[in-house]
């Protein structure tokens, strides 16, 4: 059996011969119940039972959300099946081998913070790991901590979403004191989107999101 990452980083597959127990087991691993189905017409009528499946087929494959590759992992290893690895998915701008994430950060204003334990931990898992999610609390610090996962890595691009103008404004100006450079923004009357780093409004950037998707996004339409 082959477990195969697309190139377009997202796409997790599996190809080879599958039977039915295997395949209901994999099916299980990736459905979760939506917390608000009860919401909903279809729910309340019967039509649906809340469920959403993550795992679909495409031809004889597999395919999956490549993120949730951890839920696939166990299921083919309690089978007895170890896959082969095709990976097509480009490497993150530092590399295969992690970087040591910068934990001090120094601006004029305020100047020098070095971060907390949980911080460091937090950037240290995402560089070593990069392809996922970190859910961090309100308070916890995740500008300072973009400062220094840009810091850590100078060559790497951003885009940071925020659900408000004046949190888009605090955030881009925060980073261009702790980064040392210009930040862009792209929401409410700024257009500026040709930075390294940018923050964005996320009402502008969906409802823009054509016209600006292949300068943020170069890989998604290249």
């Amino acid at each position: 059996m082959i477990l195969r990452f697309d190139s377009d980083a997202t796409t997790g597959r599996l190809i080879g011969r599958f039977d039915t127990r295997l395949f209901a087991t994999l099916d299980r691993a990736l459905t979760y119940v939506e917390p608000s189905a009860f919401m909903r017409p279809e729910y309340k009528r019967g039509a649906w039972d809340g469920k959403v499946q993550l795992l679909q087929t495409e031809g004889s494959d597999i395919i999956f959300p490549a993120g949730l590759v951890g839920r696939i992992l166990p299921v083919l290893e309690a089978f007895d099946i170890t896959p082969d690895i095709d990976d097509a998915r480009p490497l993150p701008p530092w590399g295969e081998q992690p970087p040591t994430p910068v934990t001090t950060l120094h601006d004029h204003q305020r100047g020098s913070i070095t971060l907390h334990p949980d911080q460091v931990e937090a950037l240290t898992a995402f560089l070593e790991e990069p392809r996922g999610c970190l859910c961090l609390p309100t308070g916890w610090g995740k500008t300072e901590a973009a400062a220094a996962l840009l810091k850590t890595a100078p060559n790497a691009r951003a885009l940071i979403i925020v659900d408000r103008k004046g949190l888009m404004s605090q955030t881009a100006n925060r980073l261009t004191e702790r980064l040392h450079e210009p930040v862009g923004k792209l929401g409410g009357s700024y257009r500026d989107h040709s930075r390294r780093v940018t923050v964005a409004n996320i009402q502008m950037l969906w409802a823009h999101l054509s016209e600006y998707e292949r300068v943020l996004f170069p890989s998604w339409t290249s």
